[in-house]
């Protein structure tokens, strides 16, 4: 729909969180997304229109490998001596919640262009994570996903409709293992 925005958000919340850097730990109690819509589309070459919204990196260097950190040598020590101890940075958020989020997508890559709408979407769920030493780590915990009304139309005419799906218990492990 281009006359509404991609990405409208209604309530954003992130309650007591936390932060030690000595620890490199990052605490959040609870991020909450009410209300709202996102309006996607997936062009006719395959691309979608959120892409523009990104600029292309420059190169591919990323950070240091083992997430060890070079400290300036004082006088009459080694650089190597300032290294820091390999502490990985955490995040642990105790609870993730989006609650009547509205989704439009169309795709325009076939013949007739699909339209799936989306009324309400809601997921909760628990996540830790940590990153900078060695291979990035995630846990996924407690999650839960609802879908409501949710409908495909194609050249504007109905194909599919849904009262509603939902997934409790949804749990995942090293989600961002490279396998």
């Amino acid at each position: 729909k281009a006359t509404e925005p991609t990405l409208a958000v209604d309530r954003l919340a992130v309650a007591g969180a936390g932060f030690d850097l000595q620890k490199r730990l990052l605490t959040v109690p609870e991020i909450s997304l009410t209300g709202g819509k996102v309006n996607l589309t997936r062009r006719a070459d395959g691309s979608l229109d959120i892409q523009d919204w990104f600029v292309p990196a420059a190169s591919e260097a990323g950070p240091p490998k083992n997430g060890a950190r070079q400290v300036e040598a004082r006088p009459g020590e080694s650089a190597t001596s300032k290294t820091e101890a390999l502490v990985p940075w955490t995040v642990n958020l105790a609870k993730f919640n989006l609650d009547q989020i509205g989704i439009h997508v169309v795709d325009q890559t076939f013949a007739q262009p699909l339209a799936l709408e989306v009324g309400n979407i809601g997921v909760q769920f628990k996540a830790d994570a940590s990153f900078g030493v060695g291979q990035p780590q995630a846990k996924l915990d407690n999650g839960s996903m609802r879908l409501d009304k949710i409908s495909l139309a194609s050249a504007g005419k109905p194909v599919f409709d849904l009262a509603g799906i939902a997934l409790e218990g949804i749990q995942a492990r090293d989600i961002l293992s490279r396998r």
